[in-house]
């Protein structure tokens, strides 16, 4: 009888240190679980703050490029007044009685102002095709933590799912404990 009390003590021991692990593992679990839902909300705060820099890329990209469209129409309008001091020569001009070097003074102007314009429209699409590529940056950098922030979800999933399955392994030992220790009980009476 003696030497059941004693095994029945070994087995109750075994039990109550499984229990012991067991609950060990399920406090790292609700850890990891908490760890798991601040890299999660980390992931939301960081796609929130992408979507709103690409919402400022859109806007900029519309800005300039209504600043092209306007650009476009001052280009061929000087382009047209151009041709028609191209074609309105500097006979014509002295025939007219116009003065000839406000003439030539007109036809520098255009030219300096067309060049310009031009330059400042090369400028604008730059900036633009610089801002499409940033955009499309932000938004490979949001799909990258939108499959990140997925994936951790998942990870998640498991994680609690891992802990139930924990918790109902502790159940059964700390009922199997209970019954070592009934029978220990009625053995040591």
């Amino acid at each position: 009888c003696e030497k059941e009390i004693a095994d029945q003590q070994q087995v109750l021991t075994l039990t109550q240190k499984q229990a012991d692990t067991i609950t060990q593992i399920i406090a790292q679990l609700k850890a990891k679980i908490k760890k798991s839902e601040l890299e999660i909300k980390a992931r939301n705060i960081t796609i929130t703050r992408l979507g709103g820099d690409i919402e400022v890329r859109n806007k900029n990209i519309d800005v300039l490029e209504a600043k092209i469209g306007g650009m476009k129409d001052s280009v061929s309008e000087l382009l047209r007044k151009s041709r028609e001091l191209g074609d309105y020569s500097a006979l014509e001009a002295l025939l007219s009685g116009q003065n000839l070097s406000t003439f030539f003074a007109n036809v520098d102007d255009f030219q300096s102002v067309r060049g310009k314009l031009s330059s400042l429209l090369v400028d604008i699409e730059q900036t633009k095709v610089k801002t499409e590529s940033e955009k499309k940056a932000l938004e490979t950098s949001k799909t990258k933590e939108s499959d990140l922030r997925y994936r951790q979800i998942e990870q998640k999933k498991q994680t609690e799912n891992l802990q139930a399955e924990q918790q109902q392994v502790l159940k059964l030992t700390q009922a199997q404990a209970k019954v070592y220790q009934q029978k220990l009980a009625a053995l040591e009476r």
